[in-house]
C-alpha cells in the first residue's frame, strides 16, 4: 500500500522522539527543549565535516549547508553577548515559503521567518548617499544584507559578472574584507577552506560584495567607497540618477517606432534580480538584455535590432516579484 512521508524538517528532527510527550503530554516535555535548540542542534545539520570555524570551499566559492562552521568564525559568536541562529531566525518558519507560515493568530499580520534585523543591534549604521557639496540626498539604498551577507556559497549554480562573482546560497560570514583583495586571498593554497586570520574570524571579498551589481568596475574601485563607508557615506554629482525611487516601472521604450536602435529605462526600488528580455510578437524569445542582480535605481538599457526584420516586439522586465511588459515598433 505504500508508506507515508512528511517532507522538510519535522517537530522530533529537533526536538528529539516525542512518543513520552504523547502518552503524558502535560507531564512530559519534549526531550530537547530550551538552550540545547538554539545552536549546538541547529549545528547538527548545517555543518561540513564537524562542529569547528573550519569553513570548507571549493572551486572559488564557500561549499553549501556551512551556517554553523561560518557562525564560529565570526564576532557574532564569539562576542560578549553571542548570537544564536535563533536570534534572527524563527525556526518555525520556511525562510524561502514564507506564505507557508499564515498569520499571526492574534494580530493577523503575516508571521516573518526572520524575526529580527541587522539594525536591532547595529543603529545609525544606514549608508548615507551625500550630493558634490556633502549634504545627504534621499535614495532607497541595499539592505545590510545585500552587501553582508553576499551569496559566496555554492550549491549547484555559480557565474561570473563581469567583474564580479555570485553563487546560489548566501554566506553568514557578515564580516567584509574593504581593501582591494581579490577572491583568490578569501582562500587557503590550495582553495580548500576559507582563510581565517589569528583570531579565527574569515572575511568576504568585494568581488563578491560590490561587483556582482558593479560588474564593471575593479577591486581599487570598490576599495575606494568601503573604507570607511558607514562613517563618511558615499559623495554623488548632483546630477546623477539617485532619485527617490519608491516603486518598480518599466517606461515606454524611446525612440518608437525605432530603427535600429531604442533605450528602454526601468525603475528598481532596491537591489533586485533583474531579467530584461525582447520576445516577438507571437512569443518567441529574441534577446536577453539583462539577466543579473542590479542596484536599486534608475537604469537605461540601449537596445539594438540590427539583425532582426521590421515588425512588433514586446519587451519584459521582471524584478523580483514585479513583472511588466511592453510593446515596442522596428521599423526599417
Amino acid at each position: 500500500m505504500g508508506t507515508f512521508n512528511e517532507a522538510g524538517v519535522r517537530c522530533e528532527g529537533c526536538h528529539g522522539p516525542g512518543s513520552n510527550h504523547v502518552a503524558n503530554p502535560i507531564n512530559v516535555s519534549p526531550p530537547i527543549t530550551g538552550n540545547d535548540l538554539k545552536f549546538e542542534r541547529c549545528g547538527d545539520c548545517h555543518q561540513r565535516n564537524g562542529k569547528t570555524n573550519a569553513i570548507p570551499a571549493a572551486g572559488g566559492y564557500i561549499q553549501h549547508r556551512e551556517q554553523y562552521n561560518e557562525l564560529l568564525a565570526t564576532k557574532h559568536r564569539l562576542g560578549s553577548m553571542p548570537l544564536t541562529c535563533s536570534t534572527c531566525h524563527d525556526a518555525h518558519i520556511p525562510l524561502l515559503y514564507p506564505n507557508a507560515a499564515g498569520n499571526h493568530a492574534t494580530t493577523g499580520n503575516k508571521l516573518k521567518a526572520i524575526k529580527v534585523g541587522c539594525e536591532t543591534c547595529h543603529p545609525n549604521k544606514e549608508i548615507v548617499l551625500k550630493d558634490g557639496n556633502g549634504n545627504p540626498i534621499g535614495f532607497k539604498s541595499a539592505s545590510c544584507t545585500d552587501c553582508h551577507m553576499p551569496r559566496a556559497k555554492k550549491t549547484a549554480v555559480s557565474q561570473t559578472i563581469g567583474t564580479g562573482y555570485k553563487a546560489d546560497l548566501t554566506t553568514h560570514l557578515i564580516k567584509i574584507e574593504t581593501r582591494p583583495y581579490p577572491r583568490d586571498s578569501m582562500f587557503n593554497a590550495a582553495g580548500t577552506l576559507v582563510k581565517l586570520d589569528e583570531n579565527g574570524l574569515g572575511r568576504v571579498t568585494l568581488d563578491f560584495v560590490c561587483l556582482p551589481c558593479h560588474s564593471t568596475n575593479d577591486l581599487n574601485w570598490a576599495s575606494s567607497y568601503a573604507q570607511g563607508i558607514h562613517t563618511n557615506g558615499i559623495v554623488v554629482g548632483v546630477d546623477d540618477k539617485h532619485t527617490i525611487i519608491t516603486e518598480y516601472a518599466l517606461s515606454q521604450n524611446y525612440p518608437n517606432p525605432f530603427n535600429p536602435t531604442t533605450k528602454i529605462r526601468f525603475d528598481l526600488p532596491k537591489t533586485s534580480e533583474v531579467t530584461l528580455e525582447i520576445y516577438s510578437i507571437s512569443g518567441e524569445k529574441m534577446a536577453t538584455l539583462i539577466s543579473n542582480i542590479m542596484p536599486a535605481g534608475q537604469h537605461n538599457v540601449t537596445f539594438d535590432a540590427s539583425s532582426l526584420p521590421s515588425g512588433v516586439y514586446i519587451y519584459k522586465l521582471s524584478a523580483d516579484d514585479f513583472s511588466s511588459s511592453k510593446k515596442m515598433v522596428l521599423l526599417k
